[in-house]
């Protein structure tokens, strides 16, 4: 009897385990692409959206498209694209985005950096997600160079985060000596310098 029972718990207890593995393969979505595909896609020429381009649908077609940050809510309530929804990078993948995943609609990514940006947009792409594109740069660039502003300067048409490093007066906000000449020129101070001699050696 003891036997008897025993089969049937163990039996019942592998249904039960099995049942549960078949209701999760349906529920969700397996990984559907390689990891060489995933980077393919990463590398992809649009895989990134210009900031042009990003001037269109934010002037023009904002219905059309789904902005999605992926910084946290503090950040988020301080300042963010009108009419994004607030994913953070962290929860990217919860159960209750689903079904945003699953429309057709584009989805835009941003982050308070790129590279956040574009885990995310990979991991994504990696659980069969479609129509994702990644905003360039990090948010206070986003904010500085199209939010707020009448329009984008021409120089940043095509914005990459990497240009960026190489943009100079963006990082040394330096002015001329006020002199009232018109081309003022720098001295250097005189650096004294004295000669120690040492005795001794190894």
């Amino acid at each position: 009897m003891t036997t008897k029972l025993l089969n049937n718990g163990a039996f019942l207890l592998f249904a039960m385990i099995m049942a549960g593995l078949l209701f999760n393969a349906i529920a969700s979505k397996n990984y559907s692409l390689s990891n060489s595909r995933v980077l393919e896609a990463a590398l992809e020429e649009d895989f990134l959206i210009s900031y042009a381009e990003l001037e269109h649908w934010l002037q023009k077609e904002a219905d059309q498209v789904v902005f999605i940050d992926l910084r946290d809510s503090d950040s988020f309530a301080r300042s963010h694209i009108p009419g994004a929804l607030n994913i953070p990078a962290q929860d990217i993948l919860a159960r209750e985005h689903r079904k945003l995943m699953e429309q057709d609609e584009i989805k835009l990514l941003y982050a308070g950096e790129e590279h956040i940006a574009v885990t995310a947009a990979m991991i994504l792409h990696g659980k069969a997600v479609e129509n994702m594109r990644v905003v360039p740069g990090d948010f206070s660039s986003l904010e500085a160079l199209l939010l707020g502003n009448d329009a984008l300067d021409p120089a940043y048409r095509y914005y990459r985060d990497d240009k960026a490093r190489f943009d100079y007066p963006r990082f040394m906000k330096t002015s001329p000596v006020q002199t009232g000449e018109e081309n003022p020129t720098t001295t250097i101070p005189e650096i004294k310098t004295e000669v120690i001699s040492v005795q001794g050696g190894c």
